[in-house]
């Protein structure tokens, strides 16, 4: 390498010419390791050229501020910019400031720099460890070094962690003392939210002391994932208990799917209801959530009622009562008005009749009902229920208020086949949802028949008289 830059400089000064030049300081640049110091560098020609600039046995500490010049006859200026690392060695470094122009052939000029032992206190690195997912423990490293010759004391550590939303947490921390040429690090904890943002979040630290300020900067990034926490709830019933189990996704990515598992005893499975698992096997219930988006909660609620162990026949009757009354409070009905064959256009009158057979008045109970998509929705009389469109139907939703006891309600609507079918379809049923006695209750009704079906004589005979309808 020594015996290459040798040559170099051979070349570089048979090739010189006056009507190129470079000048600057004669002086030695005297400079502390951590700190930075500038001079200006000229470069003359006589001759218009482009002149492009080079230094011989640079450092990575030092730097023009220009690669090359336009010098049009006359003479240009640029930086020559030092500033040794806090833990480069003290000592005098020679640097050739190399100026060529393939008119005027070269030039140089050296540089001398001494390099001294710096006193200051810096950030010599910036680590960020830990779990790195929404709702993990960050633990920043800070390492802070003195090249001072005294101690320092009260250094205050200041991090702001920036997230990719520009979202801003502030951590401090102090250190009481530095000795000389030691190094001390400060430990910073950062937990992160629920839901916190993929992507690269900036870490940027400053240390003060007394009147004096360094900065630096770091990164770490957050992973895509998604975190299901569950939690469960056991609570009372007359005869039993019931429990709730519910998970929420703390992450910042969609579950394709989840499954709650429970083990239950083959005596308790006799009494159990709720929420309809996915499999029962062996006393293991699991039930399953599909996509649980961000931030979104889902729930299972089961119950245990052993009360049939404990009740005679009119203990029986109460409980029925009770079943039929209390929890099955509302009944609701779905039904067709016509029975005729589903030919496309053929109007169809859908009923639903909701009856508090409570004993009380039912302040407010909400009706849903689907139109498949293969049924043209129509509204002429009676409550006009609100709309949302689907890629697969049409969902009807009616506000039912102040239902008395023993009241009834009817609300109707009309459908059309938007092609014909042969024989039956089976309509979704309706539902209804209200709060009785503090419970939550959810009723459905049975699902209508729509249409007739047709023997094979009957459809002869059909035929033909749609084609003496056509020939006429």
């Amino acid at each position: 390498m020594k015996a290459v830059s040798a040559l170099l400089f051979i070349l570089l000064i048979s090739g010189a010419s006056l009507a190129l030049s470079v000048s600057g300081t004669d002086d030695t640049i005297t400079v502390r390791a951590g700190e930075s110091k500038t001079v200006l560098i000229t470069v003359s020609d006589t001759e218009s050229s482009v002149v492009s600039l080079g230094i011989i046995d640079a450092k990575p500490w030092v730097s023009l501020s220009y690669g090359t010049l336009d010098v049009a006859g006359s003479s240009r200026t640029t930086d020559f910019t030092v500033s040794p690392y806090i833990d480069t060695q003290p000592s005098t470094y020679r640097f050739a400031i190399i100026a060529s122009s393939p008119v005027s052939g070269f030039a140089k000029k050296d540089v001398f720099v001494r390099v001294e032992k710096g006193e200051i206190i810096d950030i010599e690195s910036i680590r960020s460890t830990g779990n790195l997912v929404p709702k993990g423990e960050v633990e920043i490293r800070t390492k802070v070094k003195s090249t001072k010759t005294v101690q320092v004391k009260d250094i205050t550590v200041s991090t702001k962690v920036v997230s990719p939303s520009g979202g801003v947490t502030e951590l401090v921390q102090k250190i009481e003392a530095l000795d000389p040429d030691a190094t001390e690090t400060a430990i910073q904890t950062l937990s992160l939210p629920a839901g916190a943002g993929e992507g690269d979040y900036e870490v940027r630290v400053m240390i003060a002391y007394g009147s004096e300020a360094k900065s630096s900067t770091g990164y770490f990034t957050v992973a895509r994932k998604a975190i299901i926490s569950e939690n469960a709830g056991k609570f009372s019933l007359l005869f039993g208990y019931g429990k709730r189990i519910t998970v929420v996704n703390d992450g910042n990515f969609a579950k394709s799917s989840y499954d709650i598992e429970q083990d239950i005893s083959p005596f308790d499975a006799l009494f159990i209801s709720g929420d309809t698992p996915l499999s029962k096997d062996g006393g293991k219930f699991v039930w399953r959530f599909e996509t649980i988006k961000p931030g979104e909660e889902k729930s299972v609620v089961y119950f245990v009622d052993y009360s049939p162990l404990f009740i005679i026949i009119i203990a029986l009757i109460i409980a029925v009562w009770a079943i039929l009354f209390k929890l099955r409070s509302v009944r609701i009905r779905k039904y067709i008005i016509q029975k005729k064959f589903i030919e496309e256009g053929e109007e169809f009158t859908v009923g639903i009749d909701l009856k508090n057979g409570t004993g009380r008045k039912v302040n407010h109970v909400s009706v849903t009902d689907f139109v498949p998509s293969v049924f043209e929705f129509r509204h002429e009389h009676g409550p006009a229920p609100k709309k949302k469109k689907t890629h697969i139907g049409t969902e009807l939703t009616w506000a039912v208020k102040d239902l008395y006891p023993h009241e009834e309600r009817v609300l109707s609507y009309k459908i059309l086949p938007v092609f014909g079918v042969h024989g039956e379809l089976s309509l979704p049923p309706a539902k209804a949802s209200l709060k009785h006695n503090n419970i939550q209750i959810e009723l459905k009704s049975f699902s209508p028949r729509l249409g007739m079906v047709v023997s094979e004589e009957q459809e002869k005979k059909k035929f033909s008289i749609r084609r003496r309808r056509k020939e006429e």
